[in-house]
């Protein structure tokens, strides 16, 4: 990640902006059915040229069922990369989402869960919340690869928080320290530990 670029991105109800550092050829796109349809078309394009329509199929269902059931649960926007020197985009996701506790309540018992389970500081800030899974991607010889992270929104009293679940597309049976693996948890960590707020009183304040 030699070369970065910031991204400001916003969330509704009047909540903080907050900013995150990509990677060149990376981009946000706003969680909406034609997005999911334009990133389709945009992938499939790619997969094809590249000899790959085993990948388009892969890539197309997870990130539509991804993107309905992350939209229906506050997800906010998908950040994706470009393609590479071979025209092939590296098959990764990492999705924004917005989550409330229940009737407003802290998420401070459904994080202890989440510690009890095995997760863990991303940094030394004590901010941000991460815990890794994987599953199947719903294709035979494929799975998925999750990095989660947690955000405490800024002045909710740790009622609302960001949620980003970084995704990568792995074959199936492949041990953790296989270098797709590591090599996409190395890269959802390195983004989200940019992640900073900005707050119209106080400025720019890191998570």
């Amino acid at each position: 990640m030699t070369s970065l670029r910031a991204e400001l991105l916003g969330l509704p109800g009047g909540l903080p902006r907050f900013r995150l550092l990509l990677p060149e050829g990376w981009s946000a796109t706003e969680i909406t059915p034609e997005a999911t349809e334009q990133m389709e078309q945009q992938a499939r394009k790619v997969f094809m040229r590249a000899g790959r329509p085993d990948l388009d199929g892969v890539f197309s269902s997870t990130l539509e069922r991804a993107m309905r059931e992350l939209g229906r649960a506050g997800g906010r926007y998908a950040i994706l990369p470009g393609a590479g020197p071979d025209g092939v985009a590296p098959p990764l996701s990492l999705i924004v989402s917005l989550i409330s506790g229940e009737a407003d309540a802290p998420l401070d018992d459904w994080v202890a869960a989440r510690f009890r389970r095995g997760a863990e500081m991303l940094d030394r800030s004590g901010q941000i919340v991460l815990w890794r899974e994987r599953s199947s991607a719903g294709e035979r010889g494929v799975e998925q690869a999750q990095s989660t992270y947690v955000a405490p929104v800024p002045d909710t009293a740790r009622t609302k928080a960001l949620m980003l679940t970084g995704t990568a597309l792995i074959e199936e049976g492949v041990p953790d320290t296989s270098d797709a693996v590591v090599a996409g948890h190395a890269v959802f960590d390195a983004i989200v530990s940019t992640l900073s707020w900005v707050l119209a009183d106080a400025g720019t304040r890191r998570a």
